[in-house]
């Protein structure tokens, strides 16, 4: 019997069949044993998120951070502690373990400990995520990460996923198969279905037998509606924030950034801020405004919260002013300190983005099946009139439906006028 697929513009990554199967594995493995903590996020949007918001959002449950460690000896209290005791991914995670070696090694990371797979949660699963993430040279070319790891080991390691899953072509009568799902950027495949029209189950396995047999992808996707009641894009609250401090200071200050020896880059606000930021809080009106950003950076320490304490706000003083500034120009300039205070790293895709939505009141994901009808969210705010959903935050069209894949992967920003 031979299997044809009609794909409507998706394609084939094996990999991915083994990323849903340890995305969904972990995501399970957290929400049971550690019940209430990812409720943020579903597993529909853990699949296709960036690898830095995979790490913020779930690496202290990946392992138990032991320097010089190994899988044997990790507690099932772990993630991965818990895939060995229960035998799963016996291939994969020492696959992980050398890719994630191999990559830091040629990224030149400088840090203690930077190819040991067990000595940071947070960075073993952010480079699972873009083993995941990464198949072909062309994706790791125009990458935020990957430009300077464009190397025939990566390629290999990456290319080489075990326990991926070819999809057949030719089956012999009684011979069974389980049949893999293709990729599609900006969609979800929602299964195989024998008809044109998807009537009918879904197929996932298959038994040969004397006809041949065509099955039609169906796909889902997606449109985000966006409140458009706060900040845009990060750069617009980059902007604001040195607005301010310049009122402060009394003299302009530009995202301008040099490279400063041990420190890295350092931007014209780490600079001028030095013994400035308590002063800048002590503002009530500046307080008020900027507190949520204190409390952002602070939350990536929860992990930690003897680090966390750091960014307390006590007697109108922060308990580590320089860690805060620190902490901020990471973030401004999109990368980490290596040194004293040691920040974060803020140099992965969708951190920054993900830090604007939140400053919306609202970002609600519709899920449809391509070619159904999309069902608009109601939406309202205090003392303004929504007038409707529009392609673009100022200007742009109006929508009033969607019942194609025009608006898939998209945002459409909804338009308010105050009440008269």
């Amino acid at each position: 019997m031979i299997i044809n697929y009609q794909l409507y513009g998706g394609h084939w990554n094996f990999k991915d069949e083994v990323k849903v199967s340890f995305y969904r594995d972990f995501y399970d493995f957290v929400n049971q044993y550690y019940p209430g903590v990812i409720s943020e996020i579903s597993f529909d949007e853990l699949v296709i998120a960036e690898p830095y918001i995979i790490g913020n959002t779930l690496g202290k449950y990946f392992l138990k951070e032991v320097i010089g460690g190994s899988v044997d000896t990790q507690p099932t209290t772990h993630f991965i502690g818990y895939c060995f005791h229960h035998r799963k991914y016996r291939d994969l995670i020492p696959h992980l373990i050398d890719f994630f070696g191999l990559w830091r090694q040629i990224e030149g990371c400088g840090e203690a400990n930077a190819t040991d797979f067990f000595a940071s949660s947070w960075a073993s699963l952010v480079d699972t995520a873009k083993f995941f993430k990464y198949t072909t040279v062309e994706e790791l070319k125009v990458s935020p990460e990957a430009p300077s790891v464009q190397d025939y080991r990566i390629l290999k390691s990456i290319q080489n996923c075990p326990e991926q899953m070819p999809a057949p072509l030719i089956l012999k009568v009684g011979e069974q198969a389980t049949i893999p799902s293709p990729r599609k950027m900006g969609y979800k495949f929602l299964g195989w279905f024998s008809t044109p029209d998807y009537a009918g189950l879904s197929v996932s396995s298959l038994t040969g037998h004397d006809q041949d047999i065509t099955l039609y992808a169906k796909w889902g996707s997606f449109t985000l509606f966006h409140a458009n009641d706060g900040y845009l894009t990060f750069e617009d609250i980059y902007d604001d924030f040195l607005n301010d401090f310049s009122t402060l200071l009394s003299c302009p200050l530009t995202k301008h950034k040099e490279r400063l020896g041990e420190d890295g880059w350092v931007s014209d606000f780490c600079k001028a801020s030095k013994g400035y930021l308590n002063r800048f809080f002590q503002n009530p009106q500046f307080y008020q405004k900027w507190n949520w950003l204190i409390t952002y950076v602070a939350s990536l320490y929860q992990a930690t919260p003897e680090v966390a304490s750091d960014f307390d706000f006590i007697n109108n003083k922060f308990v580590n002013e320089d860690h805060v500034r620190w902490e901020l120009n990471s973030l401004f300039v999109s990368r980490y300190h290596l040194v004293y205070p040691k920040t974060k790293d803020y140099s992965g895709a969708g951190i920054k983005e993900r830090l604007a939505e939140e400053t919306n009141s609202f970002l609600i994901r519709v899920d449809y099946a391509v070619g159904e009808a999309v069902l608009f969210p109601t939406v309202a705010k205090k003392e303004m009139r929504f007038v409707g959903w529009y392609s673009a935050p100022v200007a742009g069209i109006r929508i009033d439906a969607i019942d194609t894949d025009d608006y898939a992967a998209q945002t459409i920003y909804a338009r308010w006028e105050k009440c008269s």
